[in-house]
């Protein structure tokens, strides 16, 4: 499920674009998220992720608005981790406050549509900010470079670069930010109901020789029952499925929510259980959080890693209980945890 930004990206975003021209940028982005990209960026997002809850430990003792807290530090846990692997953009870097204000006028809470004026007011900043960082990319090459997406394209053999390019490379950013943080919340809050999950976590770091394959596992389970309700597709030509007609131009849902509860798939489906991801490999119709068909998520193992990362550091370095909470909510796209969802942080000395 998509919103148009043709008024802001010539070609539109990926996930909306021509099937006639996607062929050919969906190709340069899969270069560039290749899985050494986010091996190489494992330490600065690890320590994006202790910086951040290490400050939310902090802020707890002395706060009382503990569920924006903890969803602003997931936020910004977010928008660091992107900005490092999608834009090469460090917490202490000059444009960073710019670059952070201009993406929260963008889309303040969410994704906005339709765009309007203050949209197109802050692409344009973002997008100033952006070709900034391609121009010194172009005169320093890659001296002293961070492997990042945007260097990716702007330092490969054949020039890359143009405004859909340009346009993408924003809003990955943007709607990657709300996704992610989303399903940060969603997997604390299914480790917070599954405390036994946790205790198994820790035991994985403490035992020699043991590979932490459970948090990535945590990830996936999550995805499954949270964060993917439907996938829509527009029908360019007219066909029949089992006996129904579809029209050329009707929008048709895959429900992927429905999916991933079948009990012949997935045994006990309404139970949070990791383990099942470490038991069996599931095949894309049955399995399918990032899409259907060839045109799955190019990100899908930036989430899953970076996702197993953050469930590895809070398991590791913390210990937390429920300070909040209430019924979850849906907000128009995907079900979430309640406004009022927060946990009490501390540190594991």
């Amino acid at each position: 499920m998509t919103t148009s930004i043709a008024p802001l990206v010539p070609a539109e975003y990926l996930r909306a674009m021509n099937p006639a021209i996607h062929p050919h940028y969906r190709s340069l982005f899969v270069a560039t998220l290749r899985n050494d990209l986010i091996t190489g960026c494992e330490p600065g997002i690890r320590q994006i992720i202790r910086d951040e809850l290490d400050q939310l430990t902090e802020l707890v003792q002395t706060e009382s608005r503990l569920a924006l807290l903890f969803r602003e530090t997931l936020d910004r846990i977010t928008m660091r981790l992107l900005f490092l692997v999608i834009l090469g953009v460090r917490g202490n870097a000059e444009i960073f406050p710019d670059l952070a204000a201009a993406y929260y006028r963008l889309g303040p809470d969410g994704h906005v549509s339709p765009v309007g004026p203050e949209q197109r007011a802050a692409f344009r900043a973002i997008r100033d900010m952006v070709l900034q960082i391609v121009d010194s990319l172009q005169h320093a090459g890659t001296a002293g470079c961070n492997d990042n997406v945007l260097s990716r394209l702007t330092l490969a053999a054949e020039p890359l670069v143009d405004d859909t390019v340009i346009g993408n490379v924003i809003y990955m950013v943007e709607r990657g930010r709300h996704d992610f943080r989303d399903l940060l919340r969603w997997m604390v809050k299914h480790l917070c109901d599954n405390p036994s999950v946790v205790t198994e976590l820790r035991t994985e770091f403490t035992t020699p020789g043991t590979s932490p394959r459970l948090a990535e596992a945590c990830v996936m389970e999550t995805l499954r029952l949270e964060q993917a309700e439907a996938v829509g597709r527009e029908a360019l030509v007219p066909f029949t499925l089992e006996g129904y007609h579809v029209p050329k131009g009707s929008w048709v849902g895959a429900l992927l929510r429905e999916a991933h509860r079948d009990p012949n798939v997935f045994p006990e489906p309404d139970r949070f259980r990791p383990h099942r991801f470490l038991e069996r490999t599931y095949s894309a119709n049955e399995y399918s959080p990032f899409g259907i068909d060839e045109h799955q998520c190019i990100a899908r193992s930036l989430s899953i890693r970076a996702g197993g990362m953050f469930v590895e550091e809070l398991a590791r370095g913390y210990s937390w209980s429920v300070a909040t909470d209430g019924s979850p909510v849906f907000n128009g796209i995907h079900w979430q945890p309640s406004p009022s969802f927060a946990i009490d942080l501390r540190r594991i000395r």
